[in-house]
């Protein structure tokens, strides 16, 4: 095809895709791959790449306007063709081969970036709950002062709900910097490792 379409994530119409998303990515970003490769004789090409899902979930399965997920789906049109030659090409097999491996070299380091872009992010996500929590906590504990501490009912009222939305958002910020934070960086770290081993793989097998 011609080089556009495909870009699954980040997208401008997704609702998940952040304000600072769309000014570093305003196209969106290409990080999910179809790959493919011809044999003997055959020679294959992509002619079309497009985002197949509908923009929104259908208003009858939520309540409002989202999309399926951060990342799109991906769908692509390949050309293959019957190359009519006297047996098989083995050149040009070997050459399909060395470009697949280069693209797909190419696609590992690329995916290896954005998940360290994600670790930095997840880092700094920690760092914010985790302050976050501890100014929740500090206000929580303020509330017990001798200037809280009243015979109107009202103020009463307003002190207790005060104090209650100070729990949920203390309990909601300590989990967010530490539980699911560290599920989050283990995911990504997993998934490095994975993406690391394959190009080590790929490294041995050149030798």
């Amino acid at each position: 095809g011609d080089g556009k379409g495909g870009e699954t994530n980040a997208t401008p119409y997704n609702t998940y895709t952040t304000a600072q998303e769309k000014l570093e990515s305003p196209m969106g970003k290409r990080i999910d791959y179809i790959l493919y490769t011809a044999g003997p004789n055959m020679r294959v090409s992509s002619s079309e790449c497009k985002l197949p899902l509908p923009r929104r979930i259908p208003t009858s399965l939520s309540s409002k306007e989202v999309s399926y997920s951060d990342h799109e789906g991906v769908c692509a049109t390949l050309r293959i063709e019957d190359v009519k030659e006297q047996g098989p090409d083995v050149r040009n097999l070997v050459r399909q081969k060395s470009s697949f491996c280069q693209d797909r070299h190419r696609c590992v380091k690329s995916s290896i970036e954005l998940i360290d872009k994600a670790l930095v992010a997840a880092n700094f996500d920690r760092l914010f709950y985790l302050v976050s929590f501890f100014v929740l906590l500090l206000l929580f504990v303020a509330s017990f002062t001798e200037y809280f501490l009243t015979e109107s009912f009202i103020i009463d009222s307003i002190v207790f709900v005060y104090r209650f939305i100070l729990t949920l958002c203390s309990i909601y910020s300590l989990f967010m910097g530490t539980i699911f934070n560290r599920k989050e960086k283990n995911a990504l770290l997993g998934s490095k490792a994975t993406l690391q081993l394959i190009i080590s793989e790929a490294k041995y097998k050149s030798l």
